[in-house]
């Protein structure tokens, strides 16, 4: 039996956490798994959870980097007059 499986791996550089966010097409039956960093295995979960969970990794990556880039940015002196 052949399957498709489509990984999203997200890994940001700041905690150096990664998640694994699998779908797994096997000919008439999908499965949504999820592997969060310190977790050993892979876990199932429904649709609406699956993307529920990477809708929240990717918005707490966005708003860090933002932080990051504003904290950055007010940082530096304005420039002489």
């Amino acid at each position: 039996m052949s399957y498709k499986r489509f990984d999203l791996q997200l890994k940001y550089a700041a905690t150096y956490a990664q998640h694994r966010f699998t779908i797994r097409a096997l000919e008439d039956e999908v499965s949504y798994e999820v592997k969060l960093s310190g977790d050993a295995e892979h876990k199932t979960l429904k649709p609406p959870e699956w993307l529920s969970l990477l809708n929240d990794k990717l918005a707490r990556i966005v708003a860090k980097t933002l932080y990051a880039r504003e904290k950055q940015g007010s940082d530096v002196s304005p420039p002489a007059a």
